[in-house]
């Protein structure tokens, strides 16, 4: 019984949102073979009519959500950085000499640092990537 009240909502949503809207064509005269006539028009749901009121095919609103996702992972990549900076350093300072704490704690912060290399790397490749497919990263 779940099951089919999931799915009724799941279709009556589908159906409201996605619903073709017919516009004020002549469907009966010399417009009656239009595609317009025969299948309506489709128009995207109101809240998406920001993201594509500057480009109808959708690629600025797919370029907003991209560059905040590569800004929250690089955000969170900073503070992963940051901490394993701190961390290798109170290793180090904590060590008391010992020859292999300290090559742990070494390997730590050698470890943070190319690791946050390889995330500017990643960035060169990112921007490069954005030239070629049209994408907008790192915009505000």
């Amino acid at each position: 019984m779940k099951i089919l009240i999931t799915i009724t909502i799941f279709i009556y949503f589908f159906l409201s949102v996605f619903t073709p809207s017919v516009s004020a064509l002549d469907c009966t005269g010399a417009d009656k073979d239009r595609v317009e006539c025969k299948f309506g028009t489709i128009s995207p749901p109101p809240a998406l009519i920001p993201f594509t009121a500057p480009d109808p095919s959708g690629t600025a609103g797919i370029s907003q959500f991209l560059t905040n996702l590569v800004r929250l992972i690089y955000v969170i990549a900073a503070i992963v950085f940051i901490f394993m900076i701190l961390w290798g350093a109170f290793d180090w300072m904590t060590s008391e000499g010992d020859k292999e704490k300290i090559a742990r704690a070494r390997d730590k912060i050698i470890n943070a640092v190319v690791g946050i290399l390889l995330f500017a790397a990643a960035y060169a490749i990112i921007q490069i990537l954005g030239q070629f497919t049209g994408f907008k990263f790192f915009t505000p």
